[in-house]
């Protein structure tokens, strides 16, 4: 089997045993097993919707190379406890769209706040070791989201609908609200996942910068949606500590450093500060990718063309009543500027928070705007390149130290991964983790999952 192919396999099975162990019994869980099993005829489908191709692309991308191959499949096994968490945060993630900005006709707006702040809070609760506290506030929100529909939170409404009715042609004991409005049960489980997650490398050094880096992101993503900040670089802190990345890169680098090839010189990279920044700094540089997108945070070569066609499309259509990101919008009809700005597109049209937009998401369509959106555009691009010399600087102290490329390499490839993603459209299965099936499901590796 080769390296890639064993990866996704790996993905798949380890979030199948994830099913069994963390979920709760319910139609929900009978129909996430038999959507991720040989019983479904359209399973491939069904696993990039999910997410789990690009995780395990992900993954083979960090990890080919990190380890002697007699410890390959160590690693993998690893590597598919940490991916059975990450495919559960879709589902959270996608309760969050639209809550950036309360529009007039979004009926579920609070319960979904609501449920996003317990489910937070369930999880710092779980990651405090507190099980009981964590579980008391789960069942709390289960009445609030067992009134929410999984189908329409998302962007594969669609096809998810197509797949339930799958399930129910075979399954006619469950009805499809049971489907439909089971995220509950997902979200038990990610906590529990979660937790399992944290505990796995509990006991050595990098555990406990990956269990705060976990705490960090769930009160940070409470207080986006609790307090408004007005400080631009403190909302880029709170921005930057919502997204996985010091998390994902702490748990491999406790399992290759301190598990599998252990090097004893990683502690006092630790204690230095040496390895935590760069940490902080790679988190902050795909932040900014997820917000902004490589073309305009990582090169020089849209930046003012962008600005500059914005400028003359403004003053060529005059007053506009909308509020500027409406604006933005209207001018994405334009091929390349609709490509330039996919990731700024992506969160206007799904209502989430994006750091170009500080300041902005209530703006009238003003030449003010416009200027502040440059601005705000400047400050991000000039932080990703202060971020970039820094991290350099750092993983040759790093690589040095531990008279290895392992760890540094790990952390670069990291983020250049997420260069190329981000550079894509945001819609394209290229371009995100859980996207629209599209034509390159074809090109999938075979799967080998016994039905459940």
């Amino acid at each position: 089997m080769q390296p890639l192919e064993r990866v996704f396999q790996s993905t798949v099975l380890g979030f199948q045993a994830s099913l069994r162990q963390h979920m709760p019994a319910s139609a929900y869980r009978e129909f996430s097993q038999w959507a991720t099993s040989d019983a479904n005829p359209e399973l491939k489908t069904w696993l990039q919707i999910i997410g789990i191709p690009q995780f395990a692309k992900l993954t083979y991308a960090l990890l080919n190379g990190c380890v002697a191959p007699d410890k390959w499949d160590d690693l993998v096994r690893y590597s598919s406890i940490m991916n059975a968490y990450l495919i559960y945060e879709t589902v959270s993630d996608n309760l969050a769209f639209g809550l950036a900005l309360r529009q007039p006709d979004d009926t579920t707006y609070d319960l979904r706040r609501d449920v996003l702040i317990g489910f937070n809070r369930a999880m710092v609760a779980g990651l405090q070791g507190d099980t009981e506290r964590s579980e008391r506030i789960l069942a709390d929100i289960e009445d609030k989201a067992d009134q929410l529909s999984g189908f329409k939170h998302s962007i594969t409404d669609t096809e998810q609908q197509a797949f339930a009715e799958l399930f129910l042609a075979m399954r006619p004991n469950h009805t499809r609200d049971m489907i439909e409005f089971g995220t509950w049960n997902a979200l038990v489980a990610n906590v529990r996942a979660c937790v399992e997650t944290c505990r796995t490398v509990s006991q050595l050094k990098m555990g406990e910068i990956l269990r705060q880096g976990l705490i960090r992101r769930y009160t940070a993503v409470n207080t986006l949606l609790l307090e408004q900040i007005d400080d631009r670089q403190t909302l880029m802190q709170v921005s930057t500590d919502t997204i996985l990345v010091v998390p994902v890169l702490a748990y491999y680098i406790a399992v290759i450093a301190e598990v599998l090839e252990p090097n004893s010189a990683l502690a006092g990279l630790i204690e230095d500060g040496t390895l935590p920044q760069a940490l902080e700094d790679a988190a902050l540089m795909v932040r900014l990718l997820n917000d902004i997108g490589t073309n305009l945070v990582a090169t020089d070569e849209f930046h003012r063309r962008l600005l500059n066609g914005l400028y003359a499309d403004f003053q060529s259509s005059g007053h506009r009543p909308e509020a500027f990101p409406h604006m933005l919008m209207a001018q994405m009809g334009q091929a390349e500027l609709a490509g330039v700005m996919t990731r700024i597109r992506k969160d206007v049209s799904l209502g989430e928070f994006n750091l170009s937009l500080h300041d902005l998401m209530t703006a009238p369509s003003s030449l003010a705007s416009l200027l502040r959106f440059g601005d705000n555009l400047l400050y991000c691009k000039a932080q990703y390149k202060q971020c970039r010399s820094r991290l350099s600087a750092n993983l040759q102290t790093i690589s040095e130290t531990l008279s290895s490329q392992t760890i540094g390499a790990l952390i670069y490839k990291f983020v250049a991964f997420h260069e190329e993603i981000y550079k894509h459209q945001f819609d394209h299965q290229a371009g995100d983790y859980a996207t629209k099936p599209d034509r390159r499901t074809s090109e999938l590796p075979a799967v080998r999952a016994k039905a459940s």
